[in-house]
């Protein structure tokens, strides 16, 4: 999927399944069960009804559009008062709205994908590997476009150098 565009995906080799965390795999595991019906009823040998889309878009029943998510719900939430605490669509009019800066700002899907790409850098993951669970078929595209290091990080690497020459 891409938007509300359905079709194939780039290539043969994208089509297999995604790694995730054990934490993420029930989340996504609940949610199912959410939809289709209970634990119990799993266990019983009833038979589930089956779904389309785990994250179906509200009004057509078809794949969910992340940007309009992003736009309705995503951005909205993001962008609170620091004052009042509410959320700029439901800000009254008594007092200024002043945005609260310690909140995040909304970067992207993409984000995901490049935090976990530099958390596993940085934890000493090999690049090989986090090519392996982003699934880039050229490790340049992880090392070059995903993996992130901080300038804290290059000069405590240098200062390791340093120290290691005398």
């Amino acid at each position: 999927m891409w938007r509300t565009e359905q079709g194939l995906p780039k290539t043969e080799s994208s089509e297999n399944t995604v790694p995730v965390l054990p934490i993420l795999r029930s989340m996504l595991e609940n949610y199912h069960h959410y939809l289709t019906g209970s634990l119990e009823e799993e266990n019983l040998g009833k038979k589930l009804k089956p779904i389309d889309w785990m994250f179906a878009g509200e009004r057509r029943g078809t794949s969910m559009n992340l940007p309009n998510l992003v736009r309705r719900v995503i951005v909205p939430l993001l962008t609170r008062c620091s004052v009042c605490h509410n959320p700029k669509h439901l800000h009254p009019d008594d007092h200024p709205f002043q945005l609260d800066e310690s909140i995040p700002k909304w970067k992207g899907w993409h984000c995901f994908r490049r935090s976990l790409a530099s958390n596993l850098y940085a934890m000493g993951v090999k690049p090989k590997v986090i090519q392996a669970i982003l699934r880039h078929s050229d490790i340049a595209t992880t090392l070059g476009l995903y993996v992130e290091t901080s300038e804290a990080e290059s000069r405590e690497a240098l200062d390791k150098l340093t120290a290691l020459m005398g």
